[in-house]
C-alpha cells in the first residue's frame, strides 16, 4: 500500500476540487440573495465591513439591522472569526456581499482536500489490496469518493449563497481532524502544536469548535502507543484503538496543545475584557443560546428569546449584549430546573431537527427567505433530501462496515459530542453541516467497502473453479 497518493489519485482530486468550486459559483449566479435586517449574515458583513475600515470589531443596530459606520460600539456576540476572514477581502475589492460569497464557494471547496485525506487515511487500515480502475488503491478511492460526496452536496452548495460561516466553519472542523491525524502520526511538538492552533482558530469562527477537542485528543493521544503497520515510504497508520497512556505521554501532547490555544484565545480575551467590560473566551453568546433552547417559548429549535429583546426598550445593541449575557443563563437555568419533564422533550426535539436534511433551509436562505425567489426551489430542496439521507445511512453502517482504527474512532466521537452538545442547545437542520466531513468519509468507507465485497462475490466462482485441463495430443 503506498504511503503517499498515486499520481492518478492526485489529478481525480483535482478534478473533484473544480467541480466543487464550478457548483458553487453556479449556484451563486442562479441566485440573488440578500442580507435580512437584525440576521446573522448582516452581523458578520457589518463587522466584516467595520475591521476592513479600521473600527475594530464593532457593530450599530437600529431600524435597518446590523449595519456599520462610525457610530458602531464593540461587540463580542458571534464569534469574529468569519468577518476577520472577510476583513481583508473587502479592504481589497470592496465591503460587498458578492465578495463574501465568493469566499464561501471557495472554503467549500477547498474543504473536499482535507475530507480526502481523512478518507483515505482511514482507508488505509481497511487492507484491501484489490486495486480500483487507473490503479486506484482501495485507500485512494475510499478518500475520492468521500471528497465527491463533499462535492456534490446539495445543500452545502445552496448554503454558500448566504452569508452564514457554515463554509468556512465547516473547512475548519475538517482541517482540525485532518491536522490532528497528521500529527498524531508525525508524533513531534510541532505538529501537537499545529493542532492546537487548527483547532482555535475554528472556534474563533464558531465557538463550537472548541468541542473538536474530543475527537482531537482521541487522534493525538491514541497514536502514542499504536503499533504502526509497515508500509513502503514509512509507518503510515496504526492498529490499536485507546492504549495506556502515560503521565509522561500525556503532558508531552498537552502542553503544546494548550500552549497553541492560548496563543489565540488569551489576546482575544484581553481585548473582550477591556472592550466589553467581561473576559469572554471567544463570544459573549451564550446567555443568549440558552434562553432561546429554555423557556416557555422553546420548541426544540431556533426561536429568538422575545422576553430579552422586549427589556430595557431604546438601548444600545452593546448594552443589550450584556444584558443577555448576564440575564439569559440565569432565566434558561431557572426554567430548566423548574420544568425537568418538559427539559426531556426538549432534548428529544433538538437532536430531531439536528438530524433532518438542511435543503429546505439552505434553499429558503438563498432565496432571503422569499424576498428573491430561486427558480424550481422546490425541486432543489427534493435533490437535497435524496442525497441527505441515503449518505447519513450508509454512514451509520460504517459503524460496522468501516475498519475500527483511531480515525474511525476519532469521527465517532466528533458525531457523540456535537449531540451532547445539542442535548443542552437548541437544534437546527443547519447546525449538522460542519459534521458533513464526517458523515461522507464514513459513508465513502462504506461504499467502498460494498463495491469491493460485491466483486469479489462475482469472482467467487471463477476462483472456486478447478483449472481447465488440456487433453494431452496422442502418441505419433
Amino acid at each position: 500500500m503506498r504511503a503517499a497518493p498515486s499520481r492518478t489519485s492526485v489529478l481525480a482530486l483535482v478534478a473533484v476540487l473544480a467541480l466543487a468550486l464550478i457548483l458553487r459559483l453556479a449556484w451563486l449566479a442562479h441566485a440573488d440573495t440578500r442580507l435580512l435586517p437584525r440576521s446573522d449574515p448582516q452581523y458578520y458583513h457589518a463587522t466584516a465591513q467595520n475591521l476592513a475600515d479600521g473600527r475594530g470589531y464593532s457593530v450599530t443596530l437600529d431600524q435597518r439591522g446590523f449595519v456599520a459606520g462610525p457610530g458602531s460600539e464593540s461587540t463580542a456576540f458571534w464569534a469574529p472569526g468569519y468577518p476577520l476572514a472577510l476583513a481583508p477581502l473587502y479592504k481589497l475589492f470592496g465591503a460587498k456581499t458578492g465578495v463574501a460569497r465568493i469566499f464561501n464557494a471557495v472554503a467549500g471547496a477547498l474543504t473536499v482536500l482535507p475530507v480526502f485525506y481523512l478518507g483515505w487515511r482511514l482507508g488505509i487500515a481497511d487492507r484491501t489490496e484489490r486495486p480500483w480502475p487507473g490503479g486506484v488503491a482501495a485507500a485512494e478511492a475510499t478518500g475520492l469518493v468521500a471528497a465527491g460526496l463533499f462535492a456534490v452536496a446539495p445543500s452545502l452548495v445552496y448554503w454558500t449563497a448566504s452569508l452564514f460561516s457554515e463554509p468556512l466553519f465547516t473547512l475548519g472542523v475538517a482541517c482540525t481532524l485532518a491536522v490532528a491525524l497528521w500529527a498524531g502520526e508525525r508524533r513531534s511538538l510541532a505538529g501537537y502544536f499545529a493542532a492546537g492552533v487548527v483547532l482555535a482558530a475554528t472556534a474563533f469562527v464558531r465557538s463550537q469548535g472548541m468541542l473538536m477537542i474530543v475527537p482531537v485528543a482521541v487522534l493525538l493521544l491514541a497514536a502514542l502507543r499504536d503499533r504502526p503497520l509497515a508500509v513502503a515510504g514509512g509507518s503510515v497508520e496504526t492498529t490499536g484503538l485507546w492504549p495506556h497512556i502515560g503521565a509522561r505521554d500525556l503532558l508531552r501532547v498537552a502542553a503544546p496543545l494548550a500552549a497553541s490555544v492560548a496563543l489565540l484565545v488569551v489576546p482575544w480575551a484581553i481585548r473582550n475584557d477591556i472592550a466589553m467590560g467581561s473576559p469572554y473566551l471567544i463570544n459573549d453568546s451564550l446567555g443568549y443560546n440558552l434562553r432561546l433552547a429554555h423557556a416557555p417559548y422553546a420548541h426544540g429549535t431556533s426561536v429568538p428569546p422575545q422576553d430579552l429583546w422586549d427589556e430595557r426598550p431604546g438601548i444600545s445593541f452593546f448594552q443589550r449584549e450584556k444584558f443577555f449575557a448576564q440575564v439569559g443563563t440565569s432565566r434558561a437555568l431557572t426554567y430548566a430546573r423548574e420544568h425537568p419533564g418538559r427539559e426531556l422533550e426538549l432534548a428529544v426535539r433538538r437532536i430531531g431537527y439536528l438530524s433532518r436534511s438542511d435543503s429546505e433551509a439552505a434553499v429558503e436562505w438563498s432565496q432571503s427567505l422569499g424576498d428573491t425567489p430561486v427558480a424550481a426551489a422546490d425541486w432543489w430542496t427534493l435533490l437535497g433530501d435524496l442525497y441527505y439521507y441515503p449518505v447519513v445511512l450508509l454512514a451509520v453502517v460504517a459503524l460496522f462496515a468501516a475498519p475500527r482504527t483511531r480515525v474511525w474512532l476519532a469521527l465517532w466521537s466528533s458525531i457523540a459530542a456535537w449531540g451532547a452538545l445539542h442535548l443542552v442547545f437548541a437544534g437546527e437542520p443547519r447546525y449538522h453541516v460542519p459534521l458533513m466531513p464526517v458523515v461522507v468519509v464514513l459513508a465513502a468507507a462504506t461504499i467502498v467497502r460494498v463495491v469491493d465485497l460485491s466483486v469479489r462475490v462475482v469472482d467467487l466462482p471463477r476462483r472456486a473453479a478447478p483449472p481447465a485441463t488440456v487433453p494431452p495430443e496422442p502418441a505419433e
